[in-house]
């Protein structure tokens, strides 16, 4: 009996580890394979081959290894599934209405059967926290990397025009190694990028990291001088970077993160009053006194002719109300109209109704949405370590909401996306209902 007990728990924890490192190398794996050069292409070759590798050695092996739970307390997890398979199966249907049919389903297999085979894995992780605090750490350092990066070119590397596409960069050489990064805006307000080429990818990049940065100070599980190093470090990047969704994206994430994590309203109210104090303080600093001081146009309310996407996007969905142009086809469309200024449609509701129409904006929607409402729900009987964790997840996919007004980075095959699906599902994971 105790050789079968033994045998059956090693067995548990080989399961256990199998589907942890699932889940850790399809989110950091697409994490490093988006990092990109000067002239936006992939740091590292044939990104699109090994992205698709990777996802099939992550399927065949953690196949075997699946064990969904069955059971009243998966019934949200498995409802939130079907929804992405849901919204999987219009993506792929609307492809009978598309001007690009072929291309249609080829975008719609790519992003979304890894997104279902993550949420498989979500499901049938046993210990969703320690995969949690994996992922939070391989990403807390590697934002950190970057934030360290694009402020060391910022203040050490050289100054030199490149040509019209790529612009201004800075540059350092470190004996037969050479670091660049792009940058934009004008001086002495240069927007850093790091190595992910846009000062706005960089800045959404590290909203993410940055919570998942304080919930590991948060719950000890790095040394405080370590923490506040890479905290700082990370708060001073996404300010120069000065996307102004991105910072106040994180602005958001951080109050939602500090009030929910009191169990006691009162104590909500008071640290919601001291967080908005502080922040406002914060942007007033950077925004406001950037406008009087240096007079630069990056703080005024101007859209960067995000409007002209909006505009051709408004127009698109006029047309076709309820079926849309097709899954994943705004942003090529966008790309071949010659009077709008912006590669893609910058908003990821508007883009999903152009490309889906109303009925997959409420798939959208609901599978957004659905896991925040049973989490919030539910967060009063969380406590310590898993109440963190719901918060922590709470906080990004809540500011997510508000992010993709202006940004279009949802629902495509990127490290966003694979993180946003990650927390939703992880939202409603069955094991947080364990004893």
């Amino acid at each position: 009996m105790n050789n079968y007990y033994f045998i059956n728990k090693n067995l548990v924890i080989k399961v256990q580890n199998v589907i942890k490192f699932g889940i850790v190398i399809s989110i950091t794996g697409q994490a490093i394979l988006a990092l990109q050069r000067l002239d936006r292409s992939p740091i590292v070759p044939f990104t699109s081959y090994i992205l698709m590798l990777m996802q099939i050695l992550i399927f065949s092996t953690t196949i075997p290894f699946l064990r969904l739970r069955i059971e009243k307390k998966s019934f949200n997890i498995v409802v939130v599934w079907f929804l992405l398979f849901f919204m999987f199966i219009h993506s792929f249907v609307s492809s009978f209405w598309s001007e690009y049919p072929i291309l249609v389903v080829k975008v719609s297999l790519i992003n979304f059967i890894p997104l279902l085979i993550l949420g498989l894995l979500v499901w049938a992780d046993l210990n969703p926290e320690r995969t949690f605090k994996l992922v939070a750490l391989l990403l807390a350092w590697l934002g950190t990397f970057l934030a360290l990066i694009g402020l060391f070119l910022r203040f050490f590397g050289s100054l030199i025009w490149i040509n019209k596409e790529i612009g201004y960069i800075q540059t350092i050489d470190i004996g037969s190694i050479s670091i660049s990064q792009r940058v934009s805006g004008s001086l002495p307000l240069l927007r850093i990028s790091s190595f992910l080429g846009n000062p706005n990818n960089l800045a959404m990049w590290l909203m993410v990291t940055l919570i998942f940065t304080i919930f590991l100070f948060h719950v000890k599980e790095i040394k405080f001088f370590c923490g506040f190093t890479m905290i700082l470090s990370q708060i001073f990047a996404i300010g120069l970077t000065f996307s102004r969704a991105g910072i106040g994206t994180f602005l958001i994430a951080v109050i939602i993160y500090y009030v929910l994590l009191a169990s006691k309203t009162l104590v909500r109210i008071g640290r919601f009053i001291v967080v908005v104090l502080i922040l406002g303080g914060f942007l007033y600093f950077i925004f406001f006194s950037g406008i009087i001081k240096y007079n630069i146009q990056r703080f005024s309310l101007d859209l960067n002719f995000r409007e002209l996407a909006w505009d051709f996007l408004i127009e698109n969905i006029k047309a076709k109300p309820f079926l849309g142009m097709g899954y994943g086809m705004s942003t090529g469309v966008i790309s071949i109209t010659s009077n709008i200024r912006v590669l893609g449609g910058h908003n990821i509701h508007l883009q999903t109704v152009a490309e889906l129409g109303f009925i997959g904006y409420a798939f959208l929607l609901i599978f957004w949405f659905i896991p925040i409402i049973i989490a919030l729900k539910q967060l009063k009987k969380f406590k310590d370590g898993k109440r963190q964790i719901i918060v922590a997840a709470l906080a990004i996919c809540m500011a997510f909401f508000f992010h993709q007004f202006f940004e279009g980075s949802l629902l495509r095959t990127n490290f966003i996306t694979s993180i946003w699906v990650y927390l939703i599902f992880l939202l409603v994971s069955p094991a947080w209902n364990d004893k």
